[in-house]
């Protein structure tokens, strides 16, 4: 399990020094195991803005070129389990929150959806 962490470990720093136009060694020193609040994130580099979960999918729908004033946000189960990086990498913890739009509705077999090239 150990090296499959440090996998995981090295092609998230390939990555992040990829998408922040740094090196791996940069990222990693910056890095470490280190929790940042997005302050000091957009500080040092490893953020271009500050914004929300709401402001998150609304640029990831206009990436993909959706309108972005077409989705709801839902949340789902209760708020008592709690989030664990460690369930989430063994696959033992879904997300609680979902952005959803009719293009999404419709990839999942609903009516009323809307194709995007």
């Amino acid at each position: 399990m150990e090296g499959e962490m440090e996998e995981t470990y090295q092609a998230f720093l390939e990555h992040v020094a990829k998408a922040r136009g740094r090196t791996k060694e940069e990222i990693h020193a910056l890095g470490e195991g280190r929790v940042y609040s997005g302050t000091r994130a957009l500080g040092v580099g490893l953020v271009d803005k500050m914004g929300g979960f709401e402001e998150a999918c609304r640029h990831a729908m206009a990436l993909a070129k959706v309108p972005a004033e077409r989705f709801d946000l839902q949340t789902y189960g209760g708020g008592d389990r709690g989030f664990s990086l460690l369930k989430l990498l063994l696959g033992n913890a879904s997300a609680g929150v979902y952005a959803l739009c009719p293009t999404a509705w419709s990839l999942l077999g609903f009516k009323g959806g809307e194709r995007f090239e």
